[in-house]
């Protein structure tokens, strides 16, 4: 009352909790009439400002008072009485776009390190070097693709060194598609790398790496994922028996590969000797691994052997002594191993099962051996057999008059044993085996050598071959494995040492082909010879040459020998079936005669030689990747290996070096040095092109940028060749792009260089390279983007030292800046710029029709410096420093109509929002240092269909529509760890359990009970209108409000599942109660009028059941609680009795009468008949009725 203007200021104040008030910055003006007493009414706000401003949230703490001494509440000068008047709170959104943020999901490792490396530290005082610049080595760029054979997203990471080494690995990561953890599947050797680009051609994918202290490459992309096509004995270890091999669990966070099937052999002395594959399985991704487990049969029941690994158990228990050394022992009796330990510290003696073991009688031996009850007894963690102590639980079994076997037994414990995968631990290894293909015939015991289709791949295998009766190849047996042995390396039969008189070059004639031997016929004999000769052969179909041997004649005129000279007599190239006739020079006097006498000048005429053919022989595992290795190339095979080389100084041949799922074996080196960025593209009608830009200023050509070309050989291997195109003149390029014009098609090159100038290059068909269009206005350049939007290209360009970075817009000849807006603008116009601080690196991509743009900044040389971060050398922080994320359209709309109930992440960095008309969870990603929310598509969860409606006689079965889970969504709880969301449907009648990623914030739906279900075999019949939640650890309460009625649940701790528990409805009498209800003790009137006091636990204070008692209110904890036998009950009138039979089982017990008191709600003992009744065991009630009496 008491106002007398139409308007006036309000000031505001905001008080404390003591009462303390101070006056806001911003206050409230409002219009108003006033009527005939003063009174203000019809109050509105004249314009925006009149709203004030930074009101506090709680408008109880807000006090509003006039500018007029006269206006006043209730005659006090504070309006809040008189005044409703509402804040605004608690909205706090970020300014920048829904559903488009970016959120930090995995560290690479390698990974950029966001902070001073160990070298820019050093120029710093008091810096401290980033912990982790020695293992991400600066990660300089990052590129994609997509796997084809294993569908999985890879990242290529460019790793330049920080330290003096130069050479140091990239990486190859794939993502793992369900949580996009990244996973290293090869390191690649680098020195210096920058960059890194894909294309494809023919079919095939290439991977172009710039390398800044090294000539750059062109690598084969073979594919990631593979079959297990064999495996290599990398150690051989001790203690092994033959058994099984299996993939290891979880030997790869991507490792989806199923199929494969494998054994190995061992030697006697326990060495594990030959691994074999019998399906090779598919899909296995490097980082594989196996294990060595026991095989079938590995113990008297042999479930689970296969599926037991052999390393550090106990494969066989050794017998040291005879029979008589085992007394009073008998098959079955148990033989244990343990392992005494002392606890650190207190000195505790612990001891633990090593194995557990059987006696059994061997007849074939005729002595004990120790057999294994199952799989587990074999054991398992042991290092090796110290320590273990042998003895048997039996008391009567000992090794003679110890009680420990060690005189008798010794374990034998498998440790040391590894196997390699393959292909996925490399292509070059040692030849572990030669597998015979063909035994073949001829043969005489020689040495299996290794060689290419030109020269000897490896080095250092050594191997023999033995051979059976007519000549068939028996055995390799392989004496040293060597190394440097690729897929394609074949093995062949040579002659040994002493395959002639002058034996040197024996080794160096291979055998196939070849004279091994010259004999007499059978039933022929060489006779009258008075000297000896030389034998030769016609020239025959098979083309042979060289053959050429000698003999020599007895004085009986007998031949005395046949042998080569040298080891080239032996001759190559001859065909067993069409090979000459023997030809004999010399050997006067000479004849063949037979048993009948009939007799043939010339020695020739029975003498035959012997060729060796038809061996095949294959190196192991070379063989076994050859297919993997040579049929990626286009037409299956592999080149040469004399014209392989070497992959570069980095991989040695002697190494094992990956071709998967970059090819290492079959580099294509690029004449250029100083590399720091690479373009790959194709260009109708031209071909595949690699540009390279080139940090130089030096005219040296390796130093300068260059353009390659990427040509099909048509050959198997190598399938594509480079050419030498263009060199540019680039001064300190930093980046290349290429960049294609969306109407005509023309390919330009943009490089960044230092300085006020970027260089645009364009492609002229008619002379075959790229020609300078424009020298574009830049600001010591960096990296390069582009995109296509609104029918042009657009070039995204950073600056380094300047205080903005570029968007350029190709007009269809020349790059446009041309606007300096704050936002991307929607039309095609022209370009803009965007403020940046040292500018390192951008990207562009397209996300549901929006082009985004993120710029990121390497420094933060703004002033002041924030935080009080640590200055380099040119004033600025990397700590301080913040990219920005853009994108071109429009904010889109938030939908989440009426939100009901919000749920908030415990570590605070997700909230949860029920949005009822939304029918849908919306997700929001919170900063926790400032409060804001972005919305999160992934972390919302929309409507989804749910099971028919079983009350609606209209149900789909019956063509209408399913209810949906989350319709009238009104309440959220959240699990105390996070994993867990539940949410409550009041229109569905749904209680969902939902499963939280910790890392993204998705929720996917575990578990939807729902009104009318069956849950656990019970019908769940009180969601109806579920509208709110309480959450335990352990339990979980729905209040419905249709049903009235409240649903309790126990929740799983292992999957935050639900199971059901009971319900409570409104006017249902309890039978039973709710823990922890407190008793009351009221009064009561008794039968007889009197006033008597109700106990505290009786009915009427309690639901709880109730226990016979010998007195009112008593706990019931006596005998008569837990004793009783049975009962009966009658009445009396009005009054109930009920009798009670009791005993305590040893011969004792009585009946008890109890009545039934209706104030108190409870039964009362009255008599009892004592100890003398026995062992009761039944008690009943009847009735005698005499004439004229009530019957009692």
């Amino acid at each position: 009352m008491g106002c007398t203007n139409a308007s006036a200021w309000l000031t505001s104040y905001t008080c404390d909790a003591d009462g303390a008030c101070a006056p806001l910055k911003k206050n409230l003006y409002v219009d108003y009439a006033v009527t005939s007493s003063g009174g203000m009414v019809n109050l509105t706000f004249p314009d925006a400002l009149s709203h004030g401003g930074w009101f506090h949230p709680n408008a109880s703490r807000i006090s509003i008072k006039s500018v007029q001494p006269e206006c006043m509440c209730n005659g006090s000068a504070v309006l809040n009485p008189c005044l409703v008047f509402t804040v605004a709170s608690g909205a706090n959104f970020s300014a920048g776009p829904a559903r488009t943020g970016i959120q930090k999901r995995h560290d690479l490792n390698p990974a950029p390190s966001g902070t001073l490396g160990k070298t820019a530290c050093a120029s710093v005082p008091g810096c401290t070097p980033d912990p982790r610049s020695i293992i991400d080595h600066g990660a300089v760029a990052i590129s994609s693709l997509r796997d084809a054979a294993s569908g999985l997203a890879v990242l290529v990471v460019a790793n330049f060194y920080l330290g003096p080494s130069e050479s140091v690995n990239s990486s190859i990561l794939a993502l793992d598609p369900l949580t996009a953890a990244p996973v290293l599947l090869q390191e690649v050797p680098t020195v210096g790398a920058t960059d890194s680009s894909s294309t494809t051609i023919n079919g095939s994918t290439y991977m172009a790496i710039a390398n800044f202290r090294g000539p750059s490459i062109l690598y084969r992309w073979s594919g990631a994922a593979s079959p297990l096509l064999a495996l290599s004995v990398t150690k051989r270890g001790i203690g092994y028996i033959d058994g099984d091999i299996r993939v290891k669990g979880n030997s790869s966070p991507l490792s989806r590969g199923a199929g494969f099937i494998g054994s190995f052999l061992s030697s006697p002395s326990g060495a594990v000797t030959e691994a074999h594959v019998s399906a090779p399985g598919d899909g296995y991704l490097p980082g594989v691994a196996v294990q060595l487990t026991y095989g079938a049969g590995c113990a008297r029941s042999d479930e689970g052997c296969t599926a037991t690994p052999m390393a550090g158990s106990v494969t066989a228990v050794r017998v040291l002594a005879d029979a008589s050394s085992f007394w009073n022992c008998s098959a079955g009796d148990f033989v244990n191993g343990t392992i005494s330990t002392v606890t650190a510290g207190d000195g505790t003696l612990r001891v633990s099962k090593a194995f557990s073991g059987v006696l059994a009688w061997s007849n074939v031996d005729d002595t004990w051996v120790v057999e294994f009850p199952d799989a587990e007894s074999h054991g398992g963690g042991l290092a090796s057999a110290a320590g273990i102590t042998i003895t048997s639980p039996s008391s009567n079994c000992t090794c003679g008059p110890d009680a420990s076997f060690a005189r008798c037994l010794a374990p034998i414990v498998a440790c040391g044993g590894v196997l390699a995968p393959l292909p996925h631990a490399g292509v070059v290894h040692a030849i572990q085996r030669v597998a015979i293909l063909a035994p073949g015939e001829g043969y005489t015991k020689g040495v299996a050598k290794a060689h290419g289709m030109g020269v000897t791949p490896g080095r250092g295998f050594s191997a023999e071959f033995g051979v059976m009766a007519g000549g068939a190849v028996a055995v390799v047996d392989t004496r040293a494995g060597g190394a440097g042995y690729w897929p394609e390396t074949q093995v062949a039969l040579y002659y040994a040492r002493l395959c002639a008189v002058d034996d040197a070059a024996c080794e160096d004639i291979p055998m196939e082909g070849s004279v091994t031997s010259v004999a007499v016929s059978a039933g022929w004999n060489v006779s009258g010879c008075t000297a000896g000769g030389v034998l030769t052969l016609t020239a025959g179909g098979s083309g042979g040459a060289g053959f050429r041997a000698v003999f020599t004649a007895l004085p009986s005129g007998k031949l005395a020998d046949i042998y080569f000279e040298t080891a080239a007599g032996h001759g190559v190239g001859y065909d067993y079936s069409t090979v000459g006739r023997v030809v004999v020079e010399g050997g006067a006097g000479c004849l063949c005669t037979n048993a009948s006498g009939f007799a043939i000048p010339g020695a020739a005429a029975c003498m035959y030689v012997t060729v060796a053919h038809g061996a095949a022989v294959a190196p192991h595992p070379q063989r076994a990747l050859l297919a993997h290795h040579c049929a990626a190339a286009p037409g299956g095979g592999c080149r040469d290996a004399s014209a392989r080389g070497t992959t570069h100084r980095l991989a040695p041949l002697d190494k094992p070096v990956l071709d998967m799922p970059l090819d290492l074996t079959r580099p294509i080196t690029l004449p250029v040095e100083g590399a720091t960025g690479v373009a790959t593209f194709d260009i109708p009608g031209a071909g595949s092109f690699v540009a390279f830009s080139c940090y130089s200023d030096d005219a040296a050509p390796l130093q300068r940028s260059a353009l390659f070309a990427v040509e099909p050989t048509g050959m198997a291997d190598p399938s594509v060749e480079t050419r030498l195109v263009q060199r540019f003149n680039t001064v300190k390029s930093r980046d290349v792009i290429s960049v294609f014009e969306p109407y005509t098609g023309d390919a330009l090159l943009l490089f960044a260089q230092d300085g006020d100038a970027s260089l645009l290059f364009r492609y002229l068909a008619p002379l075959g390279g790229f020609v300078l269009v424009q020298s574009v206005p830049t600001t010591d350049a960096g990296k390069l983007s582009t995109f296509l939007a609104s029918g042009s290209a657009f070039v995204l360009v950073t600056q380094r030292t300047d205080d903005t970075s570029l968007m350029l817009r190709l007009n269809g000849t020349h790059l446009q800046e041309l606007q300096t807006k704050s936002f991307m603008p929607t039309s095609a116009a022209g370009g803009q710029r965007f403020a940046s601080t040292f500018a390192a690196a951008t990207s562009t991509w397209e996300f549901d029709g929006e082009h985004m743009l993120l710029l990121a900044n390497a420094k933060n040389c703004s002033s002041p410096n924030p935080h009080g971060a640590q200055l380099d050398a040119t004033g600025c922080s990397r700590t301080g420093a913040w990219s920005s994320l853009r994108k071109r359209l429009d904010q889109e709309t938030i939908e989440m109509a009426r939100p009901a109930d919000a749920a908030m992440s415990p570590d605070g960095r997700f909230l949860y929002v029920a949005a009822y008309d939304s029918q849908m969870i919306a997700g929001f990603v919170r900063e926790v240092a400032t409060g804001r929310l972005h919305p999160k598509r992934e972390a919302s969860l929309r409507n989804v269909a749910a099971e028919p409606d079983r009350e609606d006689p209209y149900s789909p079965q019956f063509g209408r529509f399913d209810k949906r889970t989350l319709e009238g969504v009104t309440a959220l709880a959240m699990s105390g760890d996070g994993r867990f969301l539940y949410a409550a449907s009041a229109s569905a009648g749904y209680v969902l359990v939902l499963a939280r990623d910790l890392a993204t914030g998705a929720l996917s739906v575990v578990q939807a009970v729902h009104d009318d279900s069956m849950l656990d075999g019970r019908l769940v019949d009180a969601l109806g209108g579920a509208r709110a939640l309480a959450l335990t650890p352990d339990s979980l309460y729905v209040a419905a409000q249709t049903d009235s009625a409240i649903s309790a649940f126990a929740v799983s701790q292992v999957d935050g599942t639900l199971s059901y528990v009971d319900r409570i409805r409104a006017g249902e009498r309890l039978i039973g109660r709710f823990a922890g209800l407190a008793g009351v003790s009221p009064t009561s009137r008794g039968p007889n009028g009197t006033i008597e006091e109700v106990p505290a636990g009786s009915f009427l204070g309690s639901a709880g059941p109730r226990k016979l008692a010998e007195k009112p209110g008593e706990a019931g904890q006596d005998a008569w609680a837990n004793d009783t036998r049975r009962s009966a009950v009658t009445h009396v009138g009005d009054v109930l009795y009920m009798a009670v039979v009791r005993a305590t089982g040893d011969e004792a017990g009585e009946l008890g009468i109890f009545r039934w008191n209706e104030s108190a709600m409870e039964f009362i003992l009255v008599q009892t008949t004592g100890t003398r009744d026995g062992n009761p065991v039944d008690a009943s009630f009847f009735s005698l009725a005499t004439s004229g009496e009530t019957p009692r």
